[in-house]
């Protein structure tokens, strides 16, 4: 998929950078936009619509050699340990930032511009995700589909951790994890941007108008339907 290239961002919330490639490079490197959030809700979607707006995410520095999976849809995403590091996007997308939020907060406050964080129903968030680990089950042991009863407990590691495929457990994972995040966002005061999943995939009008101050200046709302209607494939919203 081709995709713009960044050259310059001046998100609108901050001060304009009017200096040579090499500040305008270092900017990026030091201020962020975050998506996170229980995942299952149009989080690759999102970054990218991003990059098709002409914002510096992973996909837009890696192509086609970023990472994802064909198998769960998932991926564009930053490992933890990265967010505070240097030399990654402005744009990072991490499902994980719940677990490291504290550490993201204390070193590098002043450096997020907004966690952005799609809402999706929980149960159907919670499907979502049963639904691709089953799929992962059945592919590894090939004997579970011959079975009557479908499992709802599934483990990886030979003596490790047997766990859960139940939605409800899901849920209640998904539904702890995305309150630390926003409770400990609201304590410190770090801009919190919530987006309806799925109606953000289907009105690029109401996607515009929630992302509009950090987008780069040139771009308005008909680029906003251009950029959303080309990375938009509606068959991929299994659960409604």
């Amino acid at each position: 998929m081709p995709m713009r290239r960044l050259k310059k961002l001046f998100p609108r919330l901050g001060e304009r950078v009017e200096s040579s490639k090499a500040a305008a490079s270092e900017a990026i490197a030091t201020r962020h936009l975050l998506i996170a959030g229980t995942g299952r809700a149009g989080t690759s979607l999102l970054v990218r619509y991003l990059t098709e707006m002409g914002m510096d995410t992973t996909l837009s520095r890696h192509d086609e050699a970023a990472v994802w999976s064909d198998d769960a849809d998932a991926g564009l995403e930053e490992s933890p340990h990265a967010l505070f590091g240097k030399g990654i996007p402005y744009v990072v997308k991490s499902p994980w930032l719940y677990l490291v939020i504290d550490e993201a907060i204390a070193k590098a406050r002043d450096r997020i511009d907004a966690v952005v964080v799609p809402i999706r129903d929980l149960s159907l968030a919670a499907r979502s995700r049963t639904s691709v680990e089953r799929r992962a089950m059945a592919r590894t042991a090939p004997w579970l589909c011959t079975l009557e009863q479908e499992w709802d407990v599934w483990a990886t590691t030979p003596g490790g951790v047997i766990y859960s495929v139940d939605e409800v457990d899901q849920q209640r994972l998904l539904a702890v994890g995305f309150y630390k995040l926003v409770e400990k966002c609201v304590e410190s005061d770090v801009p919190l941007v919530f987006l309806h999943f799925p109606r953000f995939a289907e009105d690029s009008d109401y996607l515009f108008s929630q992302l509009e101050r950090f987008l780069p200046a040139s771009t308005d709302v008909n680029a906003s339907r251009e950029a959303l209607a080309k990375v938009t494939d509606r068959s991929k919203i299994h659960f409604r």
